[in-house]
């Protein structure tokens, strides 16, 4: 069968076109490709490791520590190379990080609970057995029955928020808050975000900054795809879905965000805003806490060693209603003396994260605020 030219051969302008998309063709599929195996690489280049998932989807968090789980985290010395620490992780069923001794799957029998501890990685305790964490320390050396609900990666949205869901169950005295920077919390754009998998902070028009929640329904809409919320990862998600599929697609939603076709998240990690914005989130990310603590009747011992929120503590610590430790403070009585510590017990090799030395420093502060406070130890 011959074709329109009756030569046998294409016509010119479908040969054109043929031509088109077979050089189109590789235009298209090798970026992809070439992304694919650079986030192929990452995953199996990752300088650690988990014993597996301890993260659980939630719809308004993004996740939350799974309770009755069992893992640990693992840290090498260099991409593909040889374990440098390995910290043992234990979830109990109320979704807190326990000393693995104390690990009893499907209960947990506790007294009242007096002290939540929030925050991210850093009172998470990356790195170090759970029995090492300042939370676990202030139960065992001195004596105020604590929980740990910090997860790796949390923003201060999360934190507040699983303190406030956890506080509502367990009535605590006081709450210890801890967290690295105020990046992760940060959406930018014109209109409220809709594509986000976790809180965040955004400033509408008028500079009035307001936490903002995932729409309904979207986390676990997106979990159907492959899609994670950014951070994840530091909770064990690392599996290949996470590197070939949620870390992309987030790297293309921050680039949407970042050219303002879309309101988002600019980086799960750093994410930066306009200083106006920075400020106005800044403001209402204390004043949040400061519901928080009046909410639930509670006190409050605010640790910010990087300054997040000097300048705006006056008015609470006057009333009574929390203790802040600043980065003068923290440099004084914690950094420091620090460096006296071992460097292994200083910190988590090959990391940074704080080590066991550094954990009970911080109980030992803590313990001393939660008495300055008028809390006194349960046993």
């Amino acid at each position: 069968m011959t074709g329109n030219n009756g030569s046998g051969t294409l016509p010119v302008g479908r040969r054109l076109a043929l031509w088109l998309l077979m050089l189109a063709v590789p235009l298209v599929v090798a970026p992809l490709v070439l992304v694919q195996a650079w986030y192929l690489y990452g995953y199996l280049g990752f300088q650690g490791g988990y014993c597996g998932p301890f993260g659980k989807l939630d719809p308004e968090i993004g996740w939350v520590l799974a309770p009755d789980t069992q893992s640990c985290i693992i840290g090498k010395d260099g991409p593909f190379g040889q374990i440098a620490f390995r910290g043992e992780v234990s979830i109990d069923d109320r979704g807190a990080r326990v000393p693995a001794d104390s690990f009893r799957r499907g209960g947990h029998t506790v007294k009242p609970l007096q002290v939540i501890v929030m925050g991210d990685s850093w009172p998470f305790g990356y790195g170090i057995d759970g029995k090492d964490t300042f939370a676990s320390r202030l139960t065992r050396d001195h004596g105020y029955e604590t929980a740990l609900f910090a997860s790796p990666a949390y923003s201060n949205a999360q934190a507040l928020m699983l303190a406030d869901r956890m506080a509502a169950k367990h009535h605590p005295e006081a709450f210890v808050f801890l967290i690295a920077g105020l990046e992760r919390a940060i959406c930018i754009g014109a209109t409220e975000p809709e594509w986000i998998l976790k809180p965040c902070y955004w400033t509408a028009p008028g500079g009035k900054a307001r936490l903002v929640v995932p729409p309904p329904g979207l986390v676990e809409a997106a979990a159907k795809f492959g899609l994670r919320p950014g951070g994840m990862l530091g909770a064990g998600e690392m599996t290949p879905g996470y590197f070939l599929i949620s870390r992309p697609v987030s790297k293309a939603n921050a680039m949407l965000v970042k050219l303002g076709v879309i309101s988002g998240t600019p980086d799960d990690f750093y994410g930066v805003a306009p200083a106006d914005e920075t400020e106005a989130i800044r403001r209402a990310s204390f004043a949040d806490l400061r519901r928080l603590v009046a909410r639930h009747h509670a006190k409050m011992i605010l640790l910010d060693p990087g300054g997040i929120y000097g300048g705006l503590t006056e008015d609470a610590v006057a009333s009574g209603e929390m203790i802040y430790v600043g980065n003068k403070q923290w440099r004084e009585e914690i950094s420091l003396p620090s460096d006296a510590l071992p460097a292994n017990e200083r910190a988590v090799p090959y990391d940074g994260h704080y080590g066991p030395g550094v954990h009970a420093m911080i109980a030992g502060m803590v313990s001393a605020k939660l008495k300055a406070v008028g809390l006194k130890p349960s046993n």
